[in-house]
């Protein structure tokens, strides 16, 4: 939702004569947005926001990381690193408590975006969770099957496929007791029939 002068509430003769008119809208504890709304001079820069922190002892002052490009979805696979499910809530708060500390809304876009990308998973209620309560964990891939294992060029590993327990796939010859797939099986049918005739 965008803030606009047409969300002050009360009449419009309020906002009508005032040279300069700011919203300050509560995003979350501790911190706050800064809109500017109008301007007559021309001073201030119309239709943006500044990120403001907030604490008792010093009330509000302007963020220093407002405004620098981050990149969340690489904080945010830091943080789900560990594999166990995170709240939304739990992820946006500050870095200081475990979080990546941004915006909620941003958060939450970041997290959809990679739950359709096959990133994460997504669970309402997960084990050892609240049952409503909506969760995202790392999604992770599956183990290697045993095919690649038993490879007859299995000599042409590098080190780190050895060190990691990674077998290359096989390239060249298939073993003797390997199944030739439906479309193989389906082209050695049709080249026998044209040799039959």
């Amino acid at each position: 939702m965008k803030f606009s002068i047409h969300d002050l509430f009360g009449s419009s003769a309020y906002v009508r004569g005032a040279e300069v008119v700011l919203g300050l809208r509560r995003v979350s504890d501790g911190y706050a947005k800064l809109h500017f709304l109008k301007d007559r001079d021309g001073d201030l820069p119309i239709s943006t926001a500044w990120g403001l922190l907030f604490d008792q002892e010093e009330g509000f002052r302007r963020d220093s990381s407002d405004g620098v490009v981050r990149e969340l979805r690489e904080e945010l696979l830091d943080v789900l690193a560990d594999g166990e499910w995170w709240t939304q809530n739990e992820l946006r708060k500050p870095q200081a408590e475990g979080g990546v500390g941004a915006d909620p809304d941003k958060v939450k876009a970041e997290l959809d975006e990679m739950t359709i990308a096959g990133l994460l998973e997504f669970a309402v209620g997960p084990e050892g969770r609240r049952n409503d309560s909506k969760c995202w964990r790392l999604k992770w891939r599956e183990a290697a099957d045993a095919t690649y294992a038993t490879s007859p060029e299995s000599g042409s590993q590098g080190e780190a496929e050895k060190r990691s327990g990674v077998v290359a796939s096989p390239i060249g010859e298939t073993s003797p007791d390997a199944t030739p797939l439906d479309t193989e099986r389906h082209a050695t049918e049709v080249a026998s029939e044209g040799d039959a005739t």
